[in-house]
């Protein structure tokens, strides 16, 4: 445990204080411990002592770079508490001159935190935050992040939040070598060359974007992410794809309130050859209705083969889709020519 002096450093507390403390009052409170400061010498004896059941936020004092490394890349007996528990995360690095961060967040303000100026020798790191919205109190960090090397940011949930979070984030980082970023931002105003501007310091990466508006529900939505694309997943694609290889992509999901027609679909099939699950929604009926021609191998379009796809899920989808899917889908083949074991779901 530690102690901290009128200067502002930590100590440890003595041996005889830090058993006592350890085996008496955190048996009896440990339930309540919502927030925990710990030295990096107290660090196993403390987190492991006992059960902490509220626990959500952990301060790391003095932690040696070495062991900073193995607490986020290595499987070790806290692995499962910073994995299940912990969505707020200070550290407090010494004689750290190269330090690789990967780290779970669960709001953006833990990455504001995270980022300012304690913590100036980070030059590489990767954050995979839940959720990206404004923060509930004012942090004001405007300090520029000159060591930082390599930033990647990934987040699932949609942001309303690009420009007043993410951008002036990004601007912070004047030296920054490397970019990646897997971005679904919600608008009401903002169009692809907003997005590209915001990129222009960033010549050694190319980022995608891909700007969509929907009038039925009044708002625009905006995939950014670095090229090529790593993630496993890619959600709500709409017609304004612009196509790519996307070989690390298993799950894909097709959202537009305009039509997909027949070469909408070939697309898909060509930039997603490893999809193994596939999910559409669109009300809109189609234009080439492939399934009203009474022989389906003389028709003028194609099957379309995606070669690793299980599961297809129809959601809100036109009849004029789900007949000619399911026409198709007797046309959907796996890597050994074999008629696919998918699975068929329509909602």
């Amino acid at each position: 445990m530690i102690r901290c002096s009128s200067n502002g450093s930590f100590d440890r507390l003595d041996d005889h204080i830090h058993d006592r403390f350890c085996s008496q009052i955190l048996s009896s409170i440990h339930h309540n411990i919502k927030w925990l400061d710990v030295a990096c010498s107290s660090m196993e004896e403390v987190l492991l002592r006992t059960s902490y059941p509220n626990l959500s936020g952990l301060d790391l004092h003095n932690i040696e770079k070495d062991i900073a490394l193995r607490i986020f890349t290595e499987e070790t007996p806290l692995t499962h508490i910073f994995q299940d528990k912990i969505s707020s995360l200070a550290i407090g690095v010494v004689r750290c001159e190269r330090l690789k961060l990967h780290i779970k967040l669960d709001k953006f303000a833990d990455c504001l935190y995270l980022l300012d100026s304690r913590f100036d020798s980070l030059e590489n790191v990767f954050l995979d935050i839940c959720q990206i919205s404004t923060p509930e109190i004012v942090i004001n960090n405007k300090k520029e992040l000159s060591k930082l090397k390599a930033f990647s940011l990934y987040s699932d949930r949609p942001t309303f939040q690009y420009n007043e979070l993410i951008v002036p984030l990004l601007y912070r980082m004047v030296n920054l070598e490397e970019l990646d970023l897997h971005l679904v931002v919600h608008f009401y105003s903002l169009s692809n060359e907003d997005c590209q501007h915001s990129f222009n310091d960033f010549k050694n990466n190319k980022i995608i974007s891909c700007v969509d508006y929907f009038p039925d529900f009044k708002h625009g939505q905006c995939h950014i992410y670095s090229y090529p694309y790593r993630a496993k997943t890619y959600e709500y694609i709409t017609n304004n794809f612009p196509g790519g290889l996307f070989k690390y992509v298993r799950e894909v999901s097709l959202y537009d309130d305009r039509l997909f027609e027949h070469d909408f679909f070939v697309k898909i099939a060509e930039s997603f050859p490893f999809m193994e699950q596939l999910t559409i929604y669109n009300r809109k009926p189609q234009t080439n209705k492939f399934y009203e021609q009474s022989n389906y191998d003389n028709q003028h379009l194609s099957p379309i083969q995606y070669s690793y796809l299980s599961v297809l899920e129809l959601f809100s989808a036109h009849d004029d889709l789900c007949r000619a899917i399911s026409i198709g889908y007797q046309n959907i083949f796996n890597k050994n020519g074999q008629p696919s074991s998918s699975s068929f779901n329509v909602g």
